[in-house]
């Protein structure tokens, strides 16, 4: 009788660099970058340290891709979401912000890491937060300097630069509410929160 073989099918350099990494991503979001060791990861990987070593260098190498991929997921959310604004008729501060809070429900250990840094996080973490911030208020001053054209009477009515830095603010701790007790923060009282500052600004664009 003839032996059938059943043979893996080899996983891909490709597959097999995103297996190690999702797997070192859960370690990650389940006990922070402490919990992450090269022996946990190869033994939950089912693999061994050599073929870490092999893909990613060393464990920095590790946690430098798993951080860049997190903060590519939520820069990407915040542009999308700003690129759609552009696009309603609803007041864009209010269309981004319900945006985000639907990001923060879908997927809250990754915006707990990009939201509330963990003690002891990577340098490298601190560096793409802040180049972060900097692409929002970017995206957020270019719809506010949007709202004053059209208000324009030739004379300035607001300070667009300490406008953006504030809504940036009270928006990061707002998500963070939701993240830390999402039952007492409700998606409404949020909203409600950031439609009154909303409310002021344009009294002051409008004045």
């Amino acid at each position: 009788m003839r032996q059938l073989v059943n043979r893996r099918k080899r996983m891909s350099a490709a597959d097999r660099r995103e297996q190690i990494l999702n797997f070192a991503w859960g370690i990650v979001s389940k006990d922070g970058f402490v919990g992450l060791t090269m022996d946990r990861l190869a033994r939950q990987a089912g693999i061994t340290r050599a073929l870490i070593y092999q893909k990613f260098g060393n464990l920095d190498g590790v946690v430098q891709e798993v951080i860049h991929r997190r903060y590519e997921v939520g820069i990407f959310q915040f542009l999308e979401a700003a690129r759609l604004a552009a696009a309603s008729d609803e007041n864009p501060f209010i269309f981004i912000f319900s945006k985000l809070l639907e990001a923060v429900d879908n997927d809250p250990a990754n915006w707990k890491l990009l939201l509330k840094t963990p003690e002891g996080a990577p340098a490298i973490l601190l560096t793409l937060l802040d180049k972060g911030r900097d692409v929002s208020k970017a995206a957020l001053k270019t719809h506010v300097e949007s709202l004053v054209r059209q208000h324009d009477n030739g004379e300035p009515t607001v300070d667009i630069e300490l406008n953006v830095h504030l809504m940036q603010v009270v928006a990061e701790e707002l998500l963070r509410l939701r993240l830390e007790e999402p039952d007492h923060y409700s998606h409404e009282r949020l909203l409600n929160q950031i439609r009154l500052m909303t409310d002021m600004l344009m009294r002051d664009i409008e004045a």
